[in-house]
């Protein structure tokens, strides 16, 4: 019988949605009767089933009676009202029928022995599991919509994005979600459960004030990452950037809880990263977790160097997986080498730090790592100059760049370009020998500028 229920109730608070239905309509109940009605699960696993907290347990003996097992729903809870308001709204909606009651005595009694024990609650599983009372509490911040769709798979924190594109799917075709024009999401405010699910929301936020503040700071930062999506930054993308900084502070971890860490769906810069060997897999159990790998000749360097530029001071653990090659690849240049198979920044960078006297100009560069057009390199150092990366002097026309020392991130990111220096020689090896940058940038010379520094 519980089985025809349960695909009538969904199941919004967790697998244990239809007890609670039962507990709130039609009062405390035995455990005999419960079993007769819950055929496919035990009772003795409730614990496991309701991390809510929600359902008390107790033993009630009653003078000239045998002693009884009983379940009722917890008076201590503290979202007990609007618990009880979207339960309500759950059973008006399915016309839920349950005729076996206790009498008036056993109520009285398992409802004085709830009362005296406070127990423990688990708000982040109000709706089953966390992800879920995050994604509506989201959606709740967000003003009940948000547009475009991605904006909530960003701002839910500790989840998967994907997780919560199911998630959205799944209740949309419920009836509980919809799309609006744009491709965004919103509730439905013509299902009945929609009003009590918002006011409970509500409640919970107000209890947890950090869910909500955590929500607002990532609706706030996607909202600069969106307008700043097109700039690369200094490794390369905003989302290496945020999965390698996770990696530095938080690893290992498994590739789910990185991804929702990280807020991205973009599988391709992880793959590439372990493909070069800077991030390493380790199963532990069923789960597969990745970190950043000891054994790669830069993770020093790089992970001083990330949080360098975060602010950050803790440090993870690092895993350990040596390999035959190791790469650079996706660092600097993931988005440019995905598309061109070039790496114009790793380049610029390295022509920065290499050139004999401290300074080069984009056509020295061009002529050096003849690998991009000039308009590519121009670009790059265009935009290390706007990040305050590289500094400019122009003298009579001609552009003349030097990594800054002024900028505050100078050491770290000069000890890696150094580092890949040792490890690849290649790549420095056209730049130490290339008579343009070793004659002291005789474009310059040429026309009548002095070297920076020399």
């Amino acid at each position: 019988m519980s089985r025809v229920w349960s695909e009538k109730i969904p199941d919004l608070m967790g697998p244990s949605t239809l007890l609670y239905a039962l507990l709130e309509c039609y009062g405390p109940q035995r455990r005999q009767d419960l079993e007769i009605f819950f055929t496919d699960w035990k009772l003795d696993n409730i614990e496991h089933r309701d991390k809510l907290g929600l359902v008390f347990r107790g033993v009630v003996n009653v003078p000239g009676r045998l002693e009884r097992t009983l379940f009722s729903i917890n008076p201590n809870f503290p979202l007990l009202k609007q618990v009880r308001a979207f339960l309500h709204a759950i059973l008006d909606e399915n016309d839920l029928r349950f005729p076996i009651a206790i009498d008036d005595v056993e109520r009285e009694a398992i409802l004085r022995l709830a009362k005296k024990k406070r127990g423990s609650f688990s708000l982040e599983y109000l709706l089953g599991f966390p992800a879920r009372t995050n994604m509506f509490s989201a959606l709740e911040v967000l003003g009940g919509e948000c547009n475009p769709r991605n904006l909530l798979t960003f701002c839910v924190p500790d989840a998967s994005p994907n997780h919560i594109e199911n998630l959205t799917r799944k209740h949309v075709r419920d009836g509980l979600l919809l799309r609006i024009p744009g491709g965004g999401i919103a509730f439905n405010a013509d299902n009945p459960i929609t009003g009590p699910l918002r006011g409970l929301m509500r409640a919970f936020l107000r209890s947890r004030p950090d869910v909500a503040k955590q929500i607002r700071d990532l609706a706030k930062s996607k909202r600069v990452a969106s307008r700043n999506a097109m700039r690369p930054t200094l490794l390369g993308t905003a989302v290496l950037d945020r999965i390698l900084l996770t990696l530095a502070t938080k690893g290992p971890l498994n590739r789910s809880a990185l991804l929702g860490s990280a807020r991205s769906k973009d599988t391709y810069t992880l793959r590439a990263l372990i493909e070069s060997g800077i991030v390493a897999r380790e199963r532990r159990g069923k789960e597969v977790f990745v970190g950043l790998n000891a054994s790669h000749p830069l993770c020093n360097e790089l992970r001083d160097l990330v949080l360098s530029l975060s602010d950050a001071s803790a440090k993870g653990a690092l895993l350990d997986a040596p390999m035959a090659n190791y790469g650079l690849l996706p660092l600097f240049d993931a988005r440019t080498f995905k598309r061109t198979k070039t790496m114009p920044r790793l380049r610029s960078l390295m022509a920065l730090a290499f050139a004999p006297r401290g300074e080069i100009d984009p056509t020295t560069v061009k002529k050096t790592l003849s690998e991009s057009l000039y308009q590519t390199y121009r670009h790059v150092l265009r935009d290390l100059r706007a990040s305050g990366i590289a500094e400019l002097r122009v003298r009579k026309g001609l552009k003349l760049y030097r990594l800054d020392p002024k900028w505050p991130h100078h050491g770290p990111l000069l000890a890696l370009l150094y580092k890949v220096g040792d490890v690849w020689p290649d790549e420095i090896e056209p730049i130490l020998h290339s008579e343009i940058v070793h004659d002291g940038n005789a474009w310059a010379r040429r026309r009548g500028i002095e070297p920076l520094r020399a």
